[in-house]
Order: structure tokens, then C-alpha cells, then sequence
């Protein structure tokens, strides 16, 4: 899904935009529920780096849980399979066991670790 169609979906499920995907004229900034959903949202759109991401989740397990994750996941995608396994590890090293990201760095922890070959489009 092309960023800004992304950026326009998530809009919508928080209640903001119209109809069309792709169009967030009039649409403003996203609700501010949190600084930290609007950075999880830039880092998906490619407008902030992991740097940036985690500097913003500071200390907060919970945000730091999630980021963690989305940089594991945006590595996995980019084919770079250490990397990722390393931001699952930092995921669960968070504790925060009730967060899906959490459960799921889990489930994907154990399937790389039980199949090296796992993911077969990443790098060794």
C-alpha cells in the first residue's frame, strides 16, 4: 500500500478523511490521541527514521514494545533478517506481555530460531 494510501487508511479508522484512500485533503493532522501513534505513523510513512521512532517511545515499555516491533517488521521486509531478530528481541525484552506485538514477536522469534532458512527472502 502506496504511504500516503497507509497514512489515508489508518486516518480513517481513527475517524478522519473521506471516502477515497488517497485523498487527505481537508483531512488535517491525525487525532492527537498520542505522539507516539503519530511517530508509529510517520516511521510507516518514511517521514522518521528508527532513531527518531524510539526517541520518541523514550522509556515507555508499551511504546517501546511497538516500536521495536514496526522496525522489525520494516527490516524483515527489506530482507534483513539479524536486524529484525535483534528488534523482536527488544520487543519482548519490554515485558509487555498483554501488547499483540509482543505475542507476535514471539511466535516470530521462535519460527526464525527453529528454522534458519526462515524467512526465505531475508539474508542469512
Amino acid at each position: 500500500m502506496p504511504r500516503q494510501r497507509l497514512i489515508g487508511w489508518t486516518w480513517r479508522q481513527r475517524g478522519v478523511g473521506g471516502d477515497d484512500p488517497g485523498d487527505l485533503t481537508g483531512a488535517g493532522p491525525p487525532p492527537a490521541a498520542s505522539t507516539h501513534a503519530r511517530a508509529l505513523l510517520e516511521y510507516l510513512a518514511g517521514l522518521i527514521d528508527e532513531e527518531a521512532l524510539l526517541a520518541e517511545a523514550g522509556t515507555v515499555p508499551g511504546s517501546v514494545c511497538e516500536a521495536r516491533f514496526e522496525i522489525a517488521m520494516r527490516a524483515l521486509a527489506a530482507g534483513h533478517r539479524r536486524d529484525a531478530l535483534a528488534e523482536l528481541r527488544g520487543c519482548i525484552d519490554t515485558g509487555v506481555f498483554k501488547y499483540v506485538h509482543y505475542r507476535l514477536a514471539q511466535v516470530m522469534l521462535a519460527r526464525a530460531e527453529a528454522d534458519p532458512a526462515w524467512p526465505a527472502w531475508v539474508d542469512r
